[in-house]
């Protein structure tokens, strides 16, 4: 029996947290719970992504400007030091990396807020893009933002299918001039069609959720021969509504179906859960066994290195 796992089957968070694990699906500022403030405890259900994009601006006003930002990012890189995180994928915003005078500045400031506090992270900073914002309105800074050799992936958040799949092809085919990993959030809330569309036209490595995909046989065995990864966050789906409790969440049957599935947390701010209480949640309410729990964990850590030790070589 491994640390891991003996300390599952006693429920010792405080154990959970401190052994090695990988968060592959973080959002910049809202990844960590930012205990100097006073924490919203109560738990909350949303509708859409803009409901709960309504809710936070209501909620956390603290938050709001230069020391706002700080603080967000900070409990960010806290939350990865506090919960065993070797890597990180986390993912800024376009707004946010514009919001700095370069991108030159943007990278040294992020740099010295984490290694404030999580030196030794291994972080893989990606950018991420609005489905409610058309190529045309993003292109201009493409290349500045890419050529810097700092990001090493692009993502695509926000309102699932604003616009049509189609409209972000020419910026994932940027992302492939620049030999970065594309991602995206899709199947969160779209059908399983969408992300069997997705992964044809954007020619995706990874994909953030991708839970509707089990109301396809026929989805599930295209995303297992691609050999995409799913960055599964199960409280996030419980919140938004996608799926009613822990017991019932969809990745026990991409696990069952040999879909290759990390845990990761989303939004530590707004639902309260790091990667360590997720794997918690998983194991108390009947998911996985101890045993499985573990080999994801340690699947999520190799395919993370891997992803790591690629980006390292084409940056060389």
């Amino acid at each position: 029996m491994s640390k891991f796992t003996e300390a599952l089957l006693n429920c010792e968070i405080e154990k959970i947290r401190e052994i090695e694990k990988n968060d592959l699906h973080k959002h910049s500022t809202t990844g960590g719970k930012c205990w100097d403030l006073r924490f919203r405890n109560e738990i909350n259900y949303f509708d859409s992504i803009e409901e709960m994009e309504q809710w936070y601006e209501d909620n956390f006003h603290e938050l709001e400007g230069a020391i706002g930002y700080y603080k967000k990012i900070r409990a960010s890189f806290k939350e990865c030091t506090d919960n065993g995180i070797v890597f990180c994928v986390m993912s800024f915003s376009l707004q946010e990396i514009l919001s700095f005078k370069s991108m030159s500045q943007f990278m040294k400031w992020i740099k010295r807020v984490k290694d404030s506090v999580a030196k030794d992270l291994v972080l893989l900073p990606e950018v991420s893009f609005d489905w409610r914002v058309p190529f045309k309105k993003v292109e201009y800074c493409l290349d500045e933002i890419f050529s810097a050799g700092w990001i090493k992936a692009i993502d695509l958040s926000g309102p699932e299918l604003a616009l049509p799949i189609e409209e972000f092809i020419p910026l994932y085919r940027k992302a492939e001039e620049y030999k970065l990993r594309k991602r995206i959030h899709i199947g969160e809330f779209g059908s399983p069609n969408e992300i069997i569309k997705a992964i044809d036209l954007l020619g995706l490595d990874e994909i953030n959720h991708g839970i509707s995909s089990v109301d396809d046989m026929n989805a599930m065995s295209f995303i297992r021969r691609q050999q995409i990864p799913l960055n599964i966050c199960p409280t996030s789906n419980i919140r938004l509504k996608r799926v009613n409790t822990y017991k019932e969440h969809p990745i026990r049957k991409l696990y069952d179906n040999n879909i290759l599935v990390t845990i990761a947390s989303d939004d530590p701010l707004i639902f309260g859960q790091s990667v360590s209480d997720e794997y918690l949640n998983l194991f108390c309410n009947g998911v996985f066994e101890v045993e499985e729990l573990d080999k994801i964990r340690e699947n999520g850590i190799e395919v993370a290195r891997e992803y790591n030790e690629n980006v390292n070589e084409i940056l060389l």
